[in-house]
């Protein structure tokens, strides 16, 4: 019946599990969401109406959304791919407009398809639910796997891009197998930025594990560069430190190009941090004193590679040695190019941001000094549960957030662009009563 929905995951002692059916009551007609009619545009406040939940699928009513980079390269239309080149997202297969943005999110569920009718299941109608939107096509076999992240089909039906996102009052899952029940220690904002920003920084440390291995049964110790020290970046140097430290010492340090930025990082524990400005390259361990201010100077272009080889030698000193990896949250042309003249013999670069551009590597170095580059993007469902269990536990916490009001999503992403928020900018769409 078109009134009521189904609630499956009643638990009853020593039996099985049954679904029943819960009235309730008037039934909603539409939804308030954010679109973007077309790319370059701002996002658009519209009613629409509440659409079908599918026989697999799900309506989760949504409580937060994170404010992502790849949400305003979205809403710009391209990535920067360097030499004049953009790769637009009208181009790409699955992409049409207008389509609500917004693929971190958490909520509650408020209505299951058909098909779970009678099914046993760990939902209820009502639980606090992570929405994974990472979705593939459904059918291959990477999809099947378990990697629908790295779905290398045209089908796809990611949430936010492909599909209608998280910047709505409710959005409908395909299947709710992608759904992952929020533990009752973690909030819902948490949850929302845990499935994308925490999630994709876990995958990228999981990534470098092998080389971190190494270096420690070598030299006794992994060390580490993260550079960016953003919501993503915040969220490594704790996995770093936990998953790496479980095998053996870590020295991590931090480089970002904003004073503000390091703060957090040595709050999150980073061992050393370094400023990335060509005007102020001092180094500072966690426990120094931060400048009372620091001053922008233009550099002349001529001298562009004297400050690059001093960025370098002080970013080793601070890595305590040539960083065995690094994890790039940025993923500029400057700061891989960097990347690769800080990085030790055998070391492993792992770019994650996508801040765009090109760089040019020389080949034979690459090569004699055998180092590996890698790209990393997103996460599977399973590493998205298991990041959520950690938080349960206090293996790790969340970075600092700022929360978005409903009507102020426009100007979070001007200022996301002009570099001027605080910390992880989450939109509030339905604030959780704690």
């Amino acid at each position: 019946r078109s009134d009521r929905v189904f609630c499956s995951g009643i638990r009853r002692k020593k039996k099985q599990c049954h679904c029943v059916m819960l009235d309730e009551g008037p039934k909603m007609t539409a939804f308030h969401c954010w679109q973007l009619s077309e790319p370059g545009k701002c996002l658009e406040l519209v009613d629409r109406p509440m659409p079908r939940v599918p026989p697999d699928g799900a309506l989760v009513e949504v409580y937060y959304s994170g404010l992502c980079h790849t949400d305003l390269h979205f809403i710009e239309g391209f990535y920067q791919l360097g030499g004049g080149k953009k790769l637009l997202f009208k181009d790409r297969p699955g992409y049409t407009f207008p389509r609500v943005p917004g693929h971190e999110m958490a909520g509650k569920l408020v209505a299951l398809g058909d098909a779970w009718n009678g099914k046993p299941s760990v939902l209820a109608i009502g639980d606090r639910v992570a929405v994974y939107s990472f979705l593939g096509c459904g059918k291959c076999t990477w999809c099947q796997a378990g990697y629908d992240n790295e779905c290398p089909e045209l089908e796809q039906r990611g949430l936010g891009f492909q599909s209608d996102g998280g910047f709505a009052s409710h959005v409908v899952v395909p299947d709710a197998k992608f759904l992952i029940k929020v533990p009752s220690s973690v909030d819902l904002k948490t949850a929302s930025i845990a499935t994308c920003s925490g999630l994709t920084a876990r995958t990228a440390v999981s990534k470098a594990m092998p080389v971190a291995q190494r270096a420690i049964s070598t030299d006794g110790i992994v060390r580490v560069l993260v550079v960016g020290a953003g919501g993503l970046g915040k969220w490594a140097i704790q996995l770093a430190k936990a998953m790496m430290g479980a095998q053996g010492e870590v020295h991590l340090a931090c480089a970002d190009i904003k004073e503000k930025g390091l703060e957090c990082a040595r709050d999150m524990g980073a061992d050393d941090t370094v400023l990335w400005t060509e005007d102020n390259l001092a180094v500072r361990t966690a426990h120094e004193p931060a400048p009372k201010r620091a001053k922008t100077i233009e550099t002349p272009e001529s001298a562009a590679e004297m400050s690059t080889d001093v960025i370098v030698e002080k970013t080793i000193r601070a890595c305590g040695g040539k960083p065995h990896v690094i994890l790039d949250f940025v993923g500029a042309s400057k700061t891989l190019s960097t990347d690769l003249k800080c990085l030790a013999s055998s070391g492993l670069v792992v770019c994650i941001g996508l801040f765009g551009g090109e760089i040019t590597v020389d080949v034979p170095l690459i090569i004699l000094r055998s180092q590996t580059i890698m790209g990393s993007h997103t996460g599977t469902l399973e590493d998205a549960a298991a990041l959520l269990e950690e938080l349960d536990r206090k293996k790790v916490r969340c970075p600092l957030m700022e929360e978005i009001h409903w009507n102020d999503v426009n100007e979070a992403f001007k200022k996301m662009k002009e570099g001027k928020l605080l910390g992880k900018a989450v939109l509030c769409v339905k604030k959780e009563s704690i």
